[in-house]
C-alpha cells in the first residue's frame, strides 16, 4: 500500500511539473506591419505656403469598427472573420492609412501639397478627399480585397464633385501574412494613383 502511495505521489509530482513548465514556457513572439507604397516620391512642398502649387486635404478617413484593433483581421468565411493571434498592425490601422495617402499621392503628383484632415495650419486647401473604407480583408480565392467609396471636394465651398465606389484585389500567399499586408499595400497604391488622376484631370481643365 506504502508503494502504491509513493507512485501515485510521484506520478502527481511530474503531471505537476508538466503543467508549470507549460505556463512558464515562451509564447511565440508577436509579429508586427506596416502598409508601405514604394512610390517615386516628388520634391518637397512648403505646406505652410499659399501660392505656387496645388493644396489637398485627405480626411477623414473611416474605416470599420471591426479593423480599429490592433489584431490583423483576415475572412475564413462569408460570415466569419479570423484574428491573428501572433500578427498586428504596428500602429492604428487608420494612422497608417493617412500617412500612406498623404506619401503615395504626394510622390504622385508634382508641386502638390498634401495633408491629413483636420488641418491645424493656415494653409487654404483648393479640394478635399474624403474617403471612406467599406472593406478590408480577403476573398478564398487568395486575394487581397478592398472596398472603398470616396468623395471629391471643392475645399473653400464644400461642393461635391464627385463620388465614387470602387474595389481593388492583389493576390498575396494564404500561409504568409507578410504578403497579405503587401497586397493591401497595393490596393492603397492603387486607390491613391484613380485619386491622382482625377485631381490632374481637374487642375488640366
Amino acid at each position: 500500500m506504502k508503494k502504491k502511495r509513493t507512485a501515485y505521489f510521484l506520478t502527481i509530482c511530474l503531471v505537476l511539473c508538466m503543467v508549470l513548465g507549460a505556463c512558464t514556457g515562451k509564447s511565440a513572439p508577436t509579429n508586427f506591419y506596416l502598409l508601405n507604397v514604394e512610390s517615386a516620391s516628388s520634391s518637397p512642398v512648403d505646406v505652410s505656403s499659399e501660392t505656387g502649387h496645388l493644396k489637398i486635404g485627405i480626411g477623414p478617413v473611416e474605416i470599420p469598427a471591426y479593423l480599429d484593433r490592433p489584431q490583423i483581421v483576415t475572412r475564413s468565411g462569408p460570415n466569419r472573420l479570423h484574428l491573428a493571434e501572433f500578427d498586428s498592425w504596428a500602429e492604428p490601422l487608420k494612422e497608417t492609412i493617412d500617412r500612406l495617402m498623404v506619401e503615395t499621392i504626394s510622390g504622385m503628383m508634382d508641386q502638390t501639397a498634401v495633408v491629413v484632415l483636420p488641418w491645424n495650419g493656415r494653409m487654404t486647401l483648393d479640394y478635399q478627399v474624403v474617403v471612406e473604407v467599406i472593406q478590408m480583408d480577403n476573398q478564398k480565392s487568395g486575394e487581397a480585397f478592398l472596398a472603398v467609396r470616396w468623395a471629391m471636394l471643392k475645399s473653400y465651398s464644400n461642393q461635391i464633385i464627385s463620388v465614387h465606389r470602387k474595389t481593388y484585389s492583389h493576390p498575396f500567399n494564404m500561409n504568409e501574412i507578410e504578403t497579405y499586408a503587401a497586397a493591401h499595400s497595393r490596393n492603397f497604391e492603387s486607390l491613391c494613383r484613380d485619386i491622382s488622376m482625377e485631381l490632374k484631370a481637374l487642375t488640366d481643365n
